[in-house]
């Protein structure tokens, strides 16, 4: 995902024209819709926008205050009061805070609504501020493609496929359902019996397995072994068995 950073900016306070409160505040709010991705808008009770500000609005064609005048139901060219942005601001309307996801113009962004108040202290509106995560959302979309593709290929290959954590027993984190064929248990039997690979392991191989692996462990490098397994009906079942110790990147 794209990072933005908000360069500091100085401003001399002892312009004339920034000496007020109100003007410094006009300032600030200048800078932060001129530099940060995002669009900021309000509209009156009657959902009719009154401001449309930010850098954001150039993603999806739009100049600042384009579409001031325009009813939320104009913008979104419906009359359906149940679309989620504009049942969003008829709950701002009542009081309430929303936030939801909008697509617009093939951008998403996420979008944060809430009453917008008069220097009285009365209900004047809403005020909206939608920030671009169109290529966040690109980049969950291609982790998940990317995890169901890994997926298809643990469960389709002809081998057991595991993590196990880095102790004594290698008690496994997951195991793929290819145990159940191999030795006939369930991946969540597997994982439930923390010692059931050290117990599965041929009495003459434990001692020699098991000191690879902690030699492996030790070491750092990858475990290689060819061993016994007893299955659940009793028979045993030769296994070639490869493995690289996964560090914590912290």
């Amino acid at each position: 995902m794209k990072q933005w950073e908000l360069n500091s900016v100085t401003v001399d306070l002892n312009q004339p024209a920034l000496s007020t409160a109100a003007s410094w505040r006009d300032e600030w709010l200048r800078i932060l819709t001129e530099r940060i991705p995002a669009v900021i808008w309000t509209t009156d009770t009657a959902l009719r926008i009154t401001s449309s500000l930010g850098a954001g609005l150039a993603a999806i064609g739009l100049v600042p205050n384009q579409v001031v005048g325009l009813t939320l139901f104009e913008f979104y060219g419906t009359q359906d009061a149940q679309l989620e942005p504009i049942a969003a601001h008829f709950r701002a309307i009542e009081g309430d805070s929303v936030s939801y996801d909008d697509q617009w113009d093939g951008r998403t962004f996420y979008c944060h609504v809430e009453p917008l108040h008069d220097s009285g202290g009365h209900l004047a509106g809403t005020i909206g501020v939608a920030l671009d995560i169109t290529d966040r959302k690109k980049a969950e979309h291609r982790l998940r493609e990317a995890e169901a593709r890994y997926h298809a290929l643990v469960v389709q290959i002809p081998a057991i496929t595991y993590v196990d954590a880095a102790d004594e027993d290698r008690s496994a984190i997951f195991i793929s359902p290819q145990v159940e064929e191999v030795l006939g248990y369930s991946p969540e039997e597997w994982k439930a019996d923390p010692g059931i690979w050290t117990r599965l392991l041929h009495p003459e191989d434990r001692d020699r397995v098991l000191a690879e692996a902690r030699r492996s462990k030790r070491s750092g490098e990858p475990f290689k072994e060819e061993y016994r397994l007893l299955a659940r009906d009793g028979h045993l079942v030769l296994v070639h068995d490869e493995a690289v110790l996964l560090r914590d990147p912290t």
